[in-house]
């Protein structure tokens, strides 16, 4: 062989923006994101694209793993939404967060219910395992209206699932619209969906 390991390579950290509480403090971001967001920075990158989205710009993201992309676009939505709660505008879609394959809108419906539970903004997945009926929903939904008390059962189902070394049993908060029924009569601001439904949807008419 040319060469001999092993090797090491370490990898900068992505650059930091300014402190969220200050971005808030200034009107920024709106004051309930710092407790959305949870951590004391932004990446400089997060903090160019929310500027940018603010100032009605496109945007194109490429940045690499575990940089935060999806958060990218994401903190522009929920902090635009937040404001319209506020001003009273609780119903209508306001965003469609497309996926190619049902998994990652999975994994993308996981981060939203961290993210909205107990906030008032509604949301939805629908995609071809989407519940038709309420009645056909098997997911268990949280009673409560604390944001506090639904992420510690959160916490709580994830610690008691790594201890025991199985999947984590889902919870849906009230936000969540579970079933076709519910998204056609909440109107959630943000639905998750992927490609192949989103074509169904714009192009073919419900059964009536």
């Amino acid at each position: 062989p040319l060469v001999k390991g092993p090797f090491v390579s370490l990898s900068e950290s992505f650059a930091k923006g300014e402190l969220i509480e200050k971005l808030a403090a200034e009107g920024k971001l709106h004051p309930v994101m710092p407790g959305l967001i949870g951590y004391p920075t932004m990446y400089l990158h997060q903090q160019q694209v929310f500027e940018a989205v603010k100032a009605n710009q496109h945007v194109l993201v490429a940045t690499g793993t575990g940089s935060g992309k999806t958060e990218s676009f994401l903190y522009p939505i929920v902090d635009d939404l937040l404001r319209q709660r506020d001003a009273g505008q609780r119903e209508g879609l306001s965003a469609i967060l497309v996926y190619p394959m049902n998994a990652l809108a999975n994994d993308q419906l996981d981060r939203l219910r961290d993210v909205l539970g107990g906030t008032g903004i509604t949301f939805g997945q629908w995609v071809g395992t989407t519940p038709d009926k309420e009645s056909d929903v098997t997911i268990e939904r949280f009673t409560g209206s604390s944001r506090q008390a639904y992420l510690a059962e959160r916490k709580r189902r994830r610690d008691e699932a790594a201890r025991e070394d199985r999947a984590v049993q889902p919870l849906a908060p009230p936000e969540e619209c579970c079933s076709e029924q519910d998204i056609r009569d909440r109107q959630p601001r943000i639905l998750i969906t992927n490609y192949r439904q989103l074509e169904i949807l714009t192009t073919r008419l419900p059964d009536v």
